[in-house]
């Protein structure tokens, strides 16, 4: 060759390029050699990889962001891509100038262009990736490509006579050439896209024998990784138009990186490329065949070093024919508070139970239902969504139902709702008391409007925050009629409360007048035995707005009531336990306040930080609301 001449051979892209220089030929490898450098990349995490060869040649993330890492060929291994690159300073140890062996155990991405993975040092090294090199110019050997994301053993060598490459131990192409390496300061890179791992170099050439011991003897130790368990009942679940498969987690050393569906017309076909559905990262997957007849599935998992475990059993399923999806939702109704909104809507026609609702929601008038516009799923029944709204503005809303069978109907009509800000609570706070007293009868006023109660037939005792007022029979806080207290367009009432009885229908808060009230009560005496609110105007007008289970004995749990335009609402511990439709004709201009109760329904037990707003507070008021104590 030249003076500077260039000799490359070519595995499927492997390209191991010497330069090299005139100097007399290279001693052959010596027994029981020793690498100038060696990675079993088994660290795991962090940026760098330790040498294992002793020499402290540490190789460093060069963009210093964290290595990416995955099951190896034996333990652990790094995961390259374009962006990234692991590079081991230049030290005289690595300038090897008259023999070499480059080896590692090396898992192709599947790019053909950039899929390559590359140990190099300038003037010496290998690229492999799984592109078919072409023809075979001066200097150059072709041969097959090395297969995608599969673990494949590398090794090239020179020994001053011929460069020389091996695949899984095999000599599978040689080029002669002579001449000394060339001497380059550069450092020793890593980097490609796929998988490399027990990387060696020697300044020795290794025999075929040495390196087939190298590919049996992990670098630091790792053990041989095996694949991932078989995925366990399998299940094929017939639909209309569709069959939902669904199965048992996978175990892999390594973590399992997703799996492989396939199907057939054929119950013992055997996977291939052509059967391959998709792979998914999940235990489920959903077939929407293009014809209804009976099809075959199974199912494989790959780990994070793209090993294929063994196949599940199979399982069959024929897709049923689709048929009509639901109607439009009838009696959309939508309404603006301020801060939230609610969505209210009668049902929809459909030859299959409705069990999802879909609710959708855009600034825009005419918009058509997307996954952009999709605010909630809520299942059925009832038919009745909130929104907390964090903007005030005008916003439009579309329901779908989704039936049994998973099919979408027709989007309702659209719906338009005002939304206001959230109401000023220091502007709105009616009358607020944190029974701090402790003793007496005088029960203060928190809220500035002197609304002060008198307590009877009642006692202290320690409170949610601070003390609290504690009945034990027929005992109540009567607050005085005022106009503060009035039945207005927009009411909430909210208490701490630890009752001493359940399923007993006992009253908390009670405001209004005669004729047009706002009741709070712990709970029913027939299911659902939930706190209730009970609701009247002087139109004889009444509504009830239930909740499931009941209250807790001996622990504090809040609850509150809304009342404004269309909806009421009962919140628990800060969540919607229910929100009813009422239209009411509220017109009283005063009212009273009452904590706890008599006659029929004594409370009994302790209640705490008492508020009642003339607004409709937000629920992320509520919220914050409940874990504000009264000063």
């Amino acid at each position: 060759m030249g003076k500077h001449g260039k000799i490359l051979a070519a595995c499927a892209g492997l390209l191991l390029g010497t330069t090299l220089l005139s100097a007399p030929q290279a001693a052959l490898a010596a027994a029981d050699p020793v690498p100038v450098a060696a990675y079993g990349m088994e660290e795991g995490a962090g940026t760098v990889i330790g040498d294992a060869s002793g020499q402290g040649h540490t190789g460093t993330s060069a963009s210093g962001l964290p290595i990416t890492w995955a099951g190896g060929k034996y333990g652990r291994a790094i995961a390259l891509d374009r962006r990234s690159r692991v590079t081991v300073p230049d030290v005289p140890s690595l300038r090897l100038t008259s023999a070499m062996t480059v080896e590692a155990w090396v898992n192709p991405d599947t790019d053909p262009v950039s899929g390559g993975l590359t140990v190099s040092k300038g003037s010496y090294g290998f690229s492999a990736t799984t592109a078919t090199v072409g023809t075979s110019p001066a200097g150059r050997v072709t041969f097959r490509p090395l297969p995608a994301r599969t673990w494949s053993h590398l090794a090239a060598t020179y020994d001053g006579q011929a460069l020389r490459v091996y695949v899984n131990g095999a000599l599978v192409a040689s080029q002669p050439a002579q001449g000394a390496i060339g001497v380059g300061a550069t450092p020793l890179g890593i980097w490609g896209t796929g998988l490399i791992d027990e990387v060696r170099i020697y300044d020795t050439a290794l025999s075929e024998a040495q390196i087939n011991a190298d590919m049996a003897a992990p670098v630091a130790g790792g053990s041989l990784n095996g694949p991932p368990t078989a995925p366990e009942a399998l299940t094929a679940v017939p639909g209309y138009g569709k069959t939902v498969l669904s199965w048992q987690a996978s175990t892999d050393d390594d973590g399992i990186a997703g799996y492989e569906v396939h199907r057939s017309a054929r119950a013992d076909f055997t996977p291939t490329g052509s059967t391959l559905l998709g792979t998914v990262t999940t235990t489920s997957y959903t077939d929407v065949p293009k014809y209804r007849d009976t099809y075959h599935y199974r199912v494989r998992a790959m780990d994070t070093s793209h090993r294929l475990g063994p196949l599940s059993e199979p399982a069959s399923a024929k897709a049923m024919e689709p048929d009509s999806p639901p109607g439009a939702p009838w009696g959309v109704r939508a309404y603006g508070h301020g801060g939230w909104a609610t969505v209210w809507w009668g049902g929809v026609s459909d030859d299959h139970p409705v069990h999802t609702w879909e609710i959708h929601r855009s600034t825009a008038s005419g918009f058509a239902p997307s996954a952009a516009t999709l605010l909630a799923l809520v299942d059925s029944p009832p038919y009745e969504y909130m929104d907390t709204v964090q903007e005030p503005g005008t916003y439009y809303y579309r329901v779908i139902g989704v039936d049994s069978a998973g099919q979408r109907g027709t989007p309702s009509e659209e719906q338009r709702a005002a939304v206001g800000p959230a109401p000023d609570l220091s502007q709105t706070l009616a009358a607020a008391y944190g029974m701090n007293e402790g003793g007496g009868t005088t029960v203060r006023d928190g809220s500035g409007r002197g609304n002060t109660g008198t307590a009877y037939g009642a006692g202290w005792a320690d409170g949610r925050f601070g003390t609290s007022v504690e009945f034990s029979a027929g005992g109540a806080v009567l607050v005085p009629s005022s106009k503060s207290l009035g039945m207005t367009t927009g009411i909430t009432m909210s208490a701490w409360v630890n009752p001493t009885r359940s399923k007993t229908s006992e009253t908390i808060l009670r405001r209004g007048s005669l004729q047009e009230t706002l009741e709070l009560f712990t709970a029913k005496s027939s299911a659902p035995y939930g706190p209730h609110v009970h609701a009247s105007d002087r139109m004889n007008s009444t509504v009830t707005v239930p909740s499931g289970p009941s209250l807790p004995t001996g622990v504090w749990s809040h609850v509150a009531a809304v009342l404004e335009g269309e909806t009421a609402v009962l919140y628990v511990n800060g969540e919607v336990a229910r929100m009813v439709r009422w239209s009411p004709h509220l017109t009283e201009e005063t009212g009273q306040l009452k904590i706890g109760g008599d006659g029929l329904s004594p409370f009994v037990g302790r209640v705490d930080e008492v508020k009642t707003y003339n607004a409709a507070l937000s629920p992320s008021q509520i919220k914050a609301d409940m874990e504000t104590p009264v000063p």
